[in-house]
């Protein structure tokens, strides 16, 4: 009986220290600031889509992440990986909806870094007429 309490007992402290640790993260990884991430469609010639913009503060030639949304009611996935420019400036060819598809969305994910937390842009999207 009695090693059956020390047991107990043990399995309390250590779920209890787990919670201050999990806590302890979620709270210092809501201090942290975003990055700004500006992200701009463009259509140069009939379809030929790119998203375009730029990330601040300064971000030169990290990587970011293009999500994808194929749908309205779908998640959101990485999509394809690419890096920023000298200048913190981006650049990426993205594609219009496929076949069954009315519409799909993209948006530029920034990873956390020792500064900044996990960013995101808004959603852009292609609709097709």
């Amino acid at each position: 009986m009695r090693i059956h309490r020390v047991i107990i007992g043990l399995v309390a402290l250590v779920i209890a220290v787990a919670m201050t640790l999990v806590v302890g993260t979620g709270a210092e990884a809501a201090d942290k600031p975003k990055h700004e991430v500006i992200a701009k469609g463009i259509e140069p010639t009939p379809n030929r889509f790119f998203v375009k913009g730029q990330v601040k503060p300064t971000y030169a030639n990290a990587p970011l992440v293009m999500e994808k949304k194929d749908c309205g009611s779908c998640d959101w996935h990485a999509w394809k990986k690419f890096s920023t420019h000298d200048d913190s400036h981006y650049k990426l060819r993205v594609y219009g909806p496929g076949k069954g598809s009315q519409k799909t969305c993209y948006r530029v994910k920034v990873p956390p870094t020792q500064k900044f937390a996990l960013s995101r842009s808004q959603g852009l999207c292609i609709v097709k007429l």
